[in-house]
């Protein structure tokens, strides 16, 4: 109405025609729409007008060369007079007319006629395109909550590989309103994918499906075509095919699909671009979204993407699922022999042993310790073990844990494996004590640490310590002259329930450019020199444990190449008044310092400097007023072993003074002839071995100096060197040592069955056992221990120490039907009253919080880790025994 309005109000009719490839659809006024074919229609030439905005007029038909023997026009329509004015999309197509028809020929059409046409074609063209627009929105919407939906539901719960593919299927389906859907797997290497996928179709195929629709599982009937054919044409188009209803089908695709259907399929890529899986959807109707495909290929990209993304995950997880797995065992297999090593040491700790040979079994038990505290630490880090989550603080004495960390690491350092043939021993290091001076390349370890009465505060113990072997360790591995240094001081502090403290690891090594601290520091696998020992990761780890809940530090580096190296660490833990903190001032009773004289310290060496200067400092903060004497005149020579010839140590021994001699190597036979030839003219000589802190030297001067006056109960009690030890205090002297226990009382009523794979550690817990005068049993694994427990009827176990990791049947299994039987049997009695149960403890490697959990569920009634000492045991074993009736 509005047309003919416009235009021509006697003309007979106004219509809007859209023309496609084959076809001219025409909608007139109060008309259904009529479908003619593209040659029948006077519409096909007005879209080919070439000047723009110029209406096609046809004043006669009958007349025109082009229409008088078109008989749809001329006669069954009765079109005499046409005027059509194209449809002109804004990128410059015409996609059909509007146009005004009359039966009656005409001699003119005026040019206002003709503006008003083409103002009206331009109206309808804006009104299409408006709408086409939102329906292009509205379908892109669609597309985009298809997406959204999709990925949220294969995040929700757990799916299958096929489930997580079945759902995309679904998916794409319902967002397009189509019937075919099948997805292929064209990768390389066909990996657990394509198992998952499995041929749905369960035909003779090449090309493995993923996935499939219900339509494509009936309607395609066979695929012939190898994957490298299909990708090849796929590339060949830039990954995207597609055609619609009724149009030629791409002959790749006619080898794969239905006939008479339009489709559009899309290449899935992964990584560096390598094919994954190819999309392919079909519908046998006249599909709009096919004549427009781009929307469509992002679509299939988005989803494609999301499920390489998911198998990616999936694929992850099993990755770390195996690694937790290897580590959970690993550890199994850390902890049980160092358990009997740190068992053995408290076995061997309650003979009688010199000051020496306690010092030296000391420090082995420490090593062990620290080494099983590192394998707990490297366990959580990794998060193989969920014992523990958030922070983990514990009661830590800072001042110990720095001397005894960088004491081991020294050590570490000075001794190296050597090796002869089958097997090896232990050898001193390049840097021994025998130099007769000491050499430009000599590195001297420092300790500095603050006279402070408390270092006590509550933070991650081992995770700290940790930082500082790594930090030390590169400081010892790149420093060839001069020193390493350790110190811990208090920083400014604004909290009173927090103490500020400082760590500082500095040396003399050959230093960082400031490009590689600036932008690879931290970063894992890199190092300055890739040559260099190790791998790259210290710092990287450092970093990342001082930002775990409980430490919350801070480290600064400053470095200058060929200079040296200083690494500060920041950290504010609170504080824990523990008035037992490790002892770092000599006795007592030693109020005064004899006259004293320093020997073979160089002060043209920086490091050798440092070491005299801190002693000294030492011994004016303990002593306040000190005298320092000339040699000869000595009653205390602290003699650097390092820089003179100790086969010649008698020789300043003219005046039978005390000897404190301090080494680098901790085991010499050169060190052992001569301490012991000085000492066997009743004089002293005690050894420290480097480095030297607080706790060391003011044990050795407690040692030497306050017991001046008594003779040695043995010679080699002096002369042999008392080590300092790495985790707790030197053991007192002969006469201060107090007496062990030698009563076992009401220990003999024990009955303990022993349950254990690995004979050493059978062997060590039956040792504690009998010297606890404990009844006792052993079984090597859990079918012989249940053995053992069914023939215990009249005299059932009171306790059963039982490891978990055990061939043929494992702890988890035997424990459960040890607690079967005692279901199935009468309780006997001891002296008239009814026992307990039999108490279940497990000694084990396992550390996760998935296996404690296992053994609470079975009716375990006790789960220690391995290593563990026997204060540990011997406290949960006499809680069982003050139970007993």
């Amino acid at each position: 109405m509005i047309a003919r309005t416009m235009v021509d109000p006697s003309s007979d009719a106004t219509a809007i025609s859209l023309v496609d490839s084959d076809f001219v659809h025409v909608t007139g006024f109060n008309s259904e729409p009529v479908i003619i074919h593209r040659g029948q229609s006077t519409c096909s030439h007005t879209i080919l007008v070439d000047v723009p905005g110029e209406p096609m007029v046809v004043q006669d038909t009958r007349e025109d060369w082009r229409f008088r023997n078109n008989h749809t026009i001329v006669r069954d329509w009765g079109v005499t007079f046409y005027a059509g004015q194209p449809l002109r999309t804004s990128d410059g197509f015409n996609i059909g007319t509007v146009c005004v028809i009359d039966s009656q020929p005409r001699t003119k059409f005026t040019q206002h006629e003709r503006d008003q046409l083409k103002e009206l074609a331009d109206m309808v063209m804006h009104e299409l395109e408006a709408q086409s627009s939102q329906r292009e929105a509205a379908f892109r919407e669609s597309l985009h909550s298809s997406v959204e939906g999709f990925n949220r539901a294969i995040n929700t719960g757990n799916h299958t590989g096929q489930q997580i593919l079945s759902m995309m299927i679904e998916s794409i389906e319902s967002a397009l309103t189509i019937e075919g859907v099948l997805c292929l797997d064209v990768r390389p290497c066909k990996g657990s994918l394509a198992k998952m996928g499995q041929n749905p179709l369960g035909k003779a195929i090449s090309i493995p499906i993923l996935a499939a629709s219900e339509h494509a599982m009936k309607n395609i009937k066979e695929i012939t075509i190898e994957s490298e054919t299909l990708l090849k044409a796929l590339n060949d188009q830039n990954g995207e095919l597609s055609h619609t209803h009724g149009s030629p089908t791409p002959e790749i695709l006619s080898r794969i699909l239905p006939p008479r259907v339009g489709a559009a399929a899309t290449l899935i890529t992964r990584g560096s671009k390598e094919p994954f899986m190819v999309i392919i959807a079909y519908s046998s109707k006249k599909c709009p979204h096919f004549v427009s495909p781009p929307p469509i290929m992002a679509y299939f990209r988005s989803m494609g993407t999301i499920v390489c993304t998911v198998q990616e995950k999936q694929t992850l997880s099993l990755a770390d699922k195996a690694k937790i797995d290897f580590i959970a065992n690993i550890s199994h297999e850390l902890r049980t022999p160092l358990h009997g090593v740190i068992a053995s040491c408290d076995l061997l700790s309650e003979t009688n042993l010199c000051d020496a040979q306690e010092s030296l079994l000391e420090t082995a038990k420490s090593c062990a310790s620290s080494l099983a505290e590192t394998i707990n630490h490297v366990l959580d880090f990794t998060k193989a073990n969920a014992m523990r989550s958030g922070a983990v603080l514990e009661l830590v004495d800072l001042a110990q844990l720095v001397e005894e960390t960088m004491i081991s690491c020294w050590l570490g350092r000075t001794v190296r494996p050597h090796t002869d043939g089958i097997g090896g021993i232990y050898t001193a290091g390049s840097q021994t004590l025998r130099r007769k001076f000491i050499s430009p390349d000599f590195v001297e370890p420092l300790i500095d640490i603050e006279p402070i009465e408390n270092w006590s505060v509550m933070t991650d113990k081992s995770g700290l310590r940790r930082v500082l072997l790594n930090l030390i360790g590169n400081s010892m591995k790149f420093t060839r002259g001069g020193y390493v240094k350790v110190s811990l001081h208090r920083g400014p502090s604004i909290d009173p329930e927090r103490m500020a403290v400082e760590l500082v690891v500095e040396d003399t090594g050959c230093g960082m450019s400031e490009a590689f601290v600036r932008d690879k520091l931290f970063h894992p696998f890199s190092q300055e020199a890739p040559l260099a020992q190790g791998i790259g990761l210290g710092l990287a780890i450092v970093r990342s444990i001082l930002k775990s809940p409980g430490i919350d530090g801070t480290i600064d580096v400053h470095t200058k190449v060929n200079i040296g190296t200083r690494m500060t660490i920041r950290l504010q833990p609170p504080t824990a008044n523990d008035l037992r903190s490790w002892t770092r001032s000599p006795s007592q009773s030693l109020t005064r310092l004899p006259s004293f004289a320093m020997c073979g310290f160089h002060a043209e060496h920086r490091g050798s400097g440092m070491l005299a200067s801190g002693i000294r400092r030492g011994l004016r903060h303990w002593y306040g007023t000190i005298v320092e004497v000339d040699v000869k005149e000595a009653g205390l020579l602290i003699v650097d072993g390092d820089s003179i010839d100790i086969s010649k140590l008698d020789a300043l021994g003219a005046n039978r003074p005390m000897i404190l001699l301090l080494c680098s190597s901790p085991v010499d036979s050169v060190v052992f002839k001569a301490t012991q030839d000085y000492s066997g003219n009743n004089r002293l000589c005690t050894v420290v071995v480097k480095p030297i802190g607080p706790h060391a030297l003011s044990k050795a001067l407690s040692a030497l100096v306050g017991g001046r006056n008594s003779t040695p109960s043995s010679p080699l009690q002096h002369s042999l060197p008392v080590l300092p030890p790495t985790s707790q205090p030197l053991p007192p002297t002969a006469q201060e040592r107090p007496m062990r226990p030698q009563s076992n009382a009401n220990m003999s009523r024990l009955r303990v069955l022993v349950i254990e794979d690995n004979l050493v550690n059978r062997k060590v817990l039956t040792a504690f056992l009998k010297k606890r005068n404990c009844y006792f049993d052993e079984a090597g694994d859990g079918i012989e221990g249940v053995q053992r427990f069914q023939e215990s009827k009249g005299a059932p176990y009171h306790v059963c120490l039982m490891d978990l990791q055990m061939p043929r049947k494992d702890g988890f299994e035997a424990a459960r039907e040890i607690r079967q039987l005692e279901a199935e049997r009468d309780i006997p009695l001891f002296d008239g009253t009814a026992i307990q149960k039999t108490k279940i403890f497990a000694l084990t490697g396992l550390a996760s919080a998935e296996d404690r959990k296992k053994a609470d569920e079975i009716g375990f009634d006790g789960y220690l880790v391995k290593p563990i000492t026997f204060k540990a045991l011997w406290e949960r074993l006499q809680q069982v025994v003050d139970d007993l009736p």
